[in-house]
């Protein structure tokens, strides 16, 4: 009996993978080429996804990829854990920091009329300005950054102390 999880076997990569496919396919025309390559990435990461899934490699277990260690687990794997908010935490806000500044870019140049952006960042962008709605995503990656490397050094101090 196969009890493997539906998320990790394959097929679940397939089907978003086919379902980006179609929606790039449907709507091509009326996307600009930013978000078109940004959606041909990800199709292209849901393809290799379901490529390694079906392939036999064994499915990443839930701790690689960011669940917290248990308290009774070592310094170094809470160290890793950190160490993984910090590139996965850090890499989407820079990604959305980049994708914001764009469509912000192509609104305040005029090139566009209207723009789709998050509430949070619409709401700042009417009420305190475009810097401030270009810079949140950034501030934001930095906190991210800092208070994990925070933590890092902390259980750092506190092994050495040991």
């Amino acid at each position: 009996m196969n009890t493997k999880p539906f998320i990790s076997s394959g097929w679940f990569y397939t089907f978003f993978a086919v379902v980006m496919a179609a929606i790039i396919f449907y709507v091509g025309d009326e996307l600009d080429s930013f978000t078109l390559i940004a959606g041909i990435g990800i199709v292209l990461f849901l393809a290799y996804k379901a490529y390694t899934c079906f392939r036999g490699e064994a499915p990443p277990k839930l701790t690689d990829l960011g669940e917290k260690p248990a308290e009774t687990a070592t310094v170094a794997d809470h160290i890793a854990f950190h160490k993984k908010l910090i590139f996965i935490g850090g890499s989407i806000l820079l990604f959305l920091s980049i994708w914001i500044i764009h469509d912000l870019n192509k609104l305040e140049s005029g090139e566009i009329e209207s723009v789709r952006i998050w509430a949070p960042i619409a709401m700042l962008y009417e009420i305190l300005g475009y810097w401030a709605a270009v810079l949140i995503m950034p501030a934001l990656c930095l906190f991210v950054v800092f208070a994990n490397l925070r933590k890092i050094v902390g259980l750092k101090n506190a092994a050495g102390k040991v």
